[in-house]
């Protein structure tokens, strides 16, 4: 090519036309191959919506007055915690209207810590072992766990799909044990909380439980294969992934496009009572105060906020489904991250969701 630098549209049109013209068929496919690998960078929106963020705080203060009118004191005023204040900024702004008729079920501050592990791991902070109903005797189970396995791998590859590394493990983005067993499934469906937090979401994942029961999200449409380093990243909270789009393939596959997000690490504590206004608070969410801050590098590629990457299922029938896990965890991590309790966790004893 011609070293003159000439940005303008028809001057590239024509240098890489020239340019295709003297490769061989073979090079041409491997330039394809490398494009289409490279991730698209989407415009990257806030982790709460800056839109609709002033008027769900304005609705945030009025319940924390009505609250405060039943259960406050002046010596002891009635005050939101960081992970109560977190949930209800992720809510809709139609359901933090209903809560004004329903003020008492956002009050108390267990709910979010209890159900939130459930969310995004599939346990309680019991201890309770999310996998466990998953292993048994029965050999048709293992070998059905395995051929989903597989799918994942064939599907991907056997490459990460937002690295290409070659080493990889499949990592749920639903947890499995959402639906391992009927009490599961009942405290997800029958949970008011949930429902509030993840509106629609919650329908579309309370309607593959019970057309898919038992080990609704054993599938390879809820697994994507990962780096190991990525697989620990994921159970920690440090990114998550948003749903996008979906494209048909004429093959009869769908494409699932979704975007690359680096979770903020903020020095929120969970329990913390916060007084309004909240802006501020909000802020100190959406801000990373560690200077340790993780950081994942490819064969000189390191991850984006904004990255965006695809993967072909076989059918719109699991493609739906995908979208439904993905945008479940997208509600779940951004609420882990924003209130601190990821931290809280820590590192041990918490399994990446693989298998």
């Amino acid at each position: 090519m011609d070293s003159t630098l000439d940005v303008s549209d028809h001057a590239i049109l024509t240098e890489v036309t020239a340019f295709l013209a003297q490769v061989t068929a073979y090079q041409k496919k491997q330039l394809c191959q490398f494009l289409q690998e490279q991730p698209r960078h989407v415009p990257l929106d806030s982790l709460l919506s800056e839109k609709e963020l002033p008027i769900k705080l304005e609705l945030i203060g009025e319940l924390r007055r009505r609250l405060h009118e039943d259960f406050g004191t002046s010596r002891k005023p009635f005050h939101f915690s960081n992970i109560q204040l977190a949930a209800l900024s992720l809510m809709s702004v139609e359901t933090l209207q209903d809560l004004r008729q329903d003020t008492i079920s956002v009050m108390r501050a267990s709910t979010p810590h209890y159900q939130l592990p459930f969310l995004f791991h599939g346990e309680f902070p019991s201890g309770t072992d999310a996998f466990a109903p998953m292993v048994n005797h029965d050999t048709r189970k293992i070998s059905h766990l395995n051929n989903e396995q597989e799918k994942c791998f064939l599907r991907d590859q056997r490459r990460c799909v937002l690295t290409k590394a070659t080493a990889v493990e499949p990592c749920y983005i639903a947890p499995v044990g959402l639906a391992g067993i009927y009490i599961d499934m009942d405290v997800f469906t029958d949970s008011t909380f949930l429902s509030q937090l993840l509106g629609d979401v919650w329908v579309q994942i309370s309607r593959i439980m019970a057309t898919d029961y038992p080990g609704a999200f054993k599938y390879s449409w809820n697994m994507l294969c990962l780096h190991p380093t990525l697989c620990r990243y994921w159970a920690q909270c440090l990114f998550g992934l948003k749903y996008l789009e979906m494209t048909a393939n004429d093959d009869g596959s769908t494409v699932v496009q979704f975007q690359f997000h680096w979770m903020p690490i903020n020095g929120i504590k969970s329990c913390k009572r916060v007084e309004p206004p909240y802006d501020d608070a909000i802020d100190a969410m959406l801000q990373t105060t560690t200077t340790d801050v993780p950081r994942y590098w490819y064969c000189n590629y390191h991850l984006k906020s904004g990255d965006s990457f695809s993967v072909a299922v076989n059918s719109k029938e699991e493609a739906v489904k995908m979208k439904a896990a993905l945008e479940l965890q997208w509600v779940a991590v951004r609420l882990a991250a924003l209130s601190g309790i990821s931290k809280e966790w820590g590192c041990e004893g918490i399994r990446p969701r693989r298998y």
